[in-house]
């Protein structure tokens, strides 16, 4: 890979690092207001949560075998829109037996996004030759923060 493609290379797998933990923190900042929308009790509550791992864990074959067969460079940017829609999902749910699928669902893209932007950010690190997948990482850290201050302030409203 030329210089300025390593650059743009890892711009890009930043960006997917950085929406990545926006996304996920725009969800976990608003369980609250899901738990309360669908009247749960704690026990409801970890019952339901408990669809986004399974859905992760149910993705890993899934993820692992798209990105062998398909690349991370064209998984990662495909998971990352289907992992924003889902969060759309979670937020349109007219019920909470569909709260739940959509949740698995969600589960399910955040660890197809997660594998693909993590082999994609080991591409760049091994064509760069030198350590940067701690620089993503950081990225999905500020993205989380972002996320969670989103959401803190659309609570406001």
């Amino acid at each position: 890979m030329p210089a300025v493609n390593l650059v743009h290379a890892r711009h890009a797998v930043s960006l997917l690092f950085f929406f990545c933990g926006l996304i996920f923190t725009s969800w976990a900042s608003r369980i609250p207001a899901f738990k309360e929308l669908y009247r749960l009790n704690e026990a409801e509550l970890g019952g339901v949560l408990f669809m986004l791992p399974l859905g992760s864990f149910i993705a890993l074959p899934f993820a692992g075998w798209a990105v062998a067969r398909y690349g991370s460079r064209i998984v990662a940017p495909l998971a990352m829109v289907a992992y924003a829609i889902s969060l759309y999902g979670l937020s349109i749910s007219p019920s909470l037996f569909i709260f739940s699928l959509a949740l698995f669902i969600f589960g399910f893209m955040g660890d197809a996004v997660n594998i693909a932007m993590n082999t994609q950010g080991l591409d760049v690190q091994r064509a760069m030759g030198k350590p940067i997948l701690s620089s993503f990482h950081a990225l999905w850290s500020v993205g989380a923060l972002c996320g969670t201050l989103v959401g803190g302030w659309t609570l406001q409203r």
